[in-house]
């Protein structure tokens, strides 16, 4: 005979199945994730060469969190995008595919690469002044919105008096006759700089300081001009005497004008002994002299 001891294991014993069943419905477990789509913004069409534009996934999901959008280029050669979105134009071509994918889904947009367009044209000329016959070339930069230098554009030269200083398709500018300013100009895409070029009678001159003996200055050591582009020589053939060579000064039938003084310790100054031509050459030889000497404002007339 059972006792009630007995017959009360035997009943809890019996329930184990149901409790068991229980167990196997938790109702804790968190619900499953789900993405259903992923978009991205903005579409951006066509962006230049160097430009950069930054597009964002959004996600479509349930249950989600803490989602990892990867992103991707069909061709980072012409567009490529960085780990955070951002597109940036490498070289002119497309169309290029953007994607972006999260959770098993992808979204993407597509993109255009164009040459970037001149934002700015800025002129640089060695010399403002020119003679008649000597020629000097314009150089133009040509740079975008963000500063970057642009090559293989079109560039168109013009003249605003090509009586007085012609252009060649080049930026080649030519002295024609005396007069000006003349407003030489450059344009490409519709932007354009411009640099005054005045036609004078051919003149040069040269400062100096600390000769050695019987050796001409070097560059640090001489400043000097001349119309015709040509460098300037100074030696010191003695104590006291220079030779200042003007190169070109003395070829064609143009008035040269030279500035011609050289001042010494205690104000002395150097006297131009002679104005020679030596081939296309001036070649004027100084020697020390007094204050009342100076060759100041010489000017020499080659006809």
């Amino acid at each position: 005979m059972r006792t009630f001891l007995q017959r009360s294991l035997i009943a809890l014993t019996s329930g184990a199945p149901f409790l068991t069943s229980c167990s196997g419905s938790d109702s804790s477990a968190p619900p499953a994730c789900v993405v259903s789509a992923v978009s991205v913004s903005p579409s951006p069409g066509a962006i230049e060469v160097g430009a950069s534009v930054t597009l964002t996934a959004t996600i479509t999901q349930q249950n989600c969190s803490g989602l990892t959008v990867s992103w991707s280029s069909s061709n980072a050669a012409v567009a490529s995008v960085s780990a955070t979105g951002e597109v940036v134009g490498a070289a002119a071509g497309g169309p290029v595919t953007i994607s972006a994918s999260a959770g098993g889904q992808t979204g993407s947009v597509s993109v255009m690469v164009v040459p970037a367009a001149v934002a700015t044209v800025t002129l640089a000329s060695a010399y403002s002044n020119l003679t008649v016959g000597v020629q000097n070339t314009v150089t133009a930069t040509l740079r975008d919105a963000r500063g970057a230098v642009l090559t293989g554009r079109t560039l168109t030269w013009s003249t605003s008096n090509a009586s007085v200083v012609s252009v060649t398709p080049a930026g080649v500018v030519q002295g024609v006759a005396l007069g000006g300013p003349v407003n030489i100009t450059a344009t490409s895409e519709g932007r354009n700089a411009s640099v005054p070029i005045t036609v004078v009678p051919r003149y040069a001159y040269a400062f100096a300081n600390q000769a050695t003996p019987t050796a001409p200055y070097d560059a640090p050591a001489l400043s000097s001009y001349s119309t015709v582009g040509a460098a300037t020589t100074i030696t010191r053939t003695s104590a006291g005497t220079y030779s200042v060579r003007l190169r070109n000064m003395a070829a064609g039938a143009q008035q040269t004008a030279v500035l011609a003084s050289a001042f010494g310790v205690g104000n002395a100054t150097c006297k131009v002994q002679i104005w020679v031509d030596d081939g296309a050459d001036l070649l004027v030889p100084f020697h020390a002299g007094h204050a009342d000497d100076s060759g100041l404002g010489h000017q020499r007339v080659a006809v």
